[in-house]
């Protein structure tokens, strides 16, 4: 099913969260506004393992989304560092596959009955095909799933005044429909990282602390009077019942 009547509650720190994103800083002494930096991650979907307690095990498994249902992850411990992303509809006629067996090492489609191995690869059809992978590796605590239609990460930092003079940060970034992202800002890059609230407009309060994505890119405005800030964005994710 391709809808959310069928997720938990959405969940944020603490819970199910995208919490590492693009770090990119921005110095008040400086003559613009720095880029992004550190590595690309305007593909990758960063996941802390410590907040999915299925994955601490071999075998164990969780399907998230993060647009309301339209994708969904199928994700699979394996041995030692080992995790197994994948697209969980089944190639043959579109279901989704049911959630690994240890004790039979497969994940059968309830449909018609095709199965599959913990990486996603066929063993037994009418499927003619394994399931739809992703790169992903573990770094840090850190799950990264590289999603080659997912554009995630801060694109655009640009100083501005408000009417009244006071500075503030206009940030961009890509969005997709029905998902939705937060920030946290920190004054070094080991954090903490704490929320930060914004604005949709350059002169409005900074009281917003989450945006909805709507398939383009969106443009948010954070306070600037801190010498040095460095700001991560967050796609929030949801875990499928």
């Amino acid at each position: 099913m391709n809808t959310c009547s069928q997720c938990s509650r959405r969940k944020f720190m603490g819970g199910l969260v995208a919490s590492v994103g693009v770090v990119s800083q921005w110095r008040a002494t400086s003559a613009s506004a720095q880029g992004p930096v550190g590595p690309d991650l305007n593909r990758l979907l960063p996941l802390r393992l410590a907040d999915f307690p299925a994955l601490s095990q071999p075998g164990g498994s969780i399907m998230l989304t993060y647009d309301g249902g339209a994708t969904v992850l199928y994700i699979i411990r394996g041995t030692g560092n080992t995790v197994f992303a994948m697209d969980p509809t089944c190639p043959h006629a579109g279901c989704r596959v049911d959630r690994y067996d240890p004790q039979s090492a497969e994940t059968s489609c309830p449909c018609h009955g095709s199965s599959f191995a913990i990486d996603g690869s066929l063993l037994n059809g009418p499927a003619n095909r394994g399931l739809r992978t992703y790169f992903s590796r573990i770094t840090n605590g850190v799950l990264e799933i590289e999603l080659p239609d997912l554009e995630f990460g801060i694109a655009g930092i640009v100083p501005v005044r408000t009417t009244g003079g006071a500075a503030r940060l206009a940030l961009t970034f890509p969005t997709r429909n029905r998902a939705a992202y937060r920030l946290r800002r920190s004054p070094t890059t080991a954090g903490p990282f704490l929320p930060a609230s914004f604005a949709l407009d350059k002169d409005a309060p900074l009281t917003q602390n989450e945006v909805p994505g709507n398939g383009a890119t969106r443009t948010v405005y954070v306070d600037a009077s801190a010498p040095r800030s460095f700001f991560r964005l967050e796609l929030m994710v949801t875990a499928l019942l």
